[in-house]
């Protein structure tokens, strides 16, 4: 039987020492489901809740901790974004320039369809 592990001493585990205490934890959750199951005997549900909950906890730590190398290319791929938005939101402030040199364009256009809608009748 593994003992309950607590987030400090999760945090003193290297990267490979956690992924072999998480593999340990859930042989033994399953197991324990197993015995529980299968033989029959009464179920220890505490025990059950404990692996869960400490298996839950490794995984919550490995997923908050960010690789160094993977930190520093998200960060030159939102530099890289941002300025491409920047470059994108100059090119439709140009297109907007257009569309107000020209404001009644559209409305000729719908009024000359307007009277040829007349004619037809």
């Amino acid at each position: 039987m593994m003992a309950i592990m607590r987030m400090k001493e999760i945090e003193k585990l290297e990267g490979g020492e956690l992924d072999a205490k998480l593999g340990e934890l859930k042989r033994e959750l399953g197991s324990e489901r197993s015995a529980a199951k299968g033989v029959g005997r009464t179920a220890n549900t505490g025990r059950l809740r404990e692996l869960r909950r400490t298996i839950a906890r490794i995984l919550t730590f490995k997923n908050q901790k960010p690789a160094p190398k993977m930190e520093a290319k998200k960060a030159e791929a939102r530099a890289e974004q941002k300025q491409n938005s920047n470059a994108g939101a100059q090119q439709t402030a140009g297109a907007r320039t257009e569309q107000t040199q020209r404001p009644n364009a559209g409305a000729q256009q719908t009024a000359g369809a307007k009277t040829e809608q007349k004619q037809k009748i």
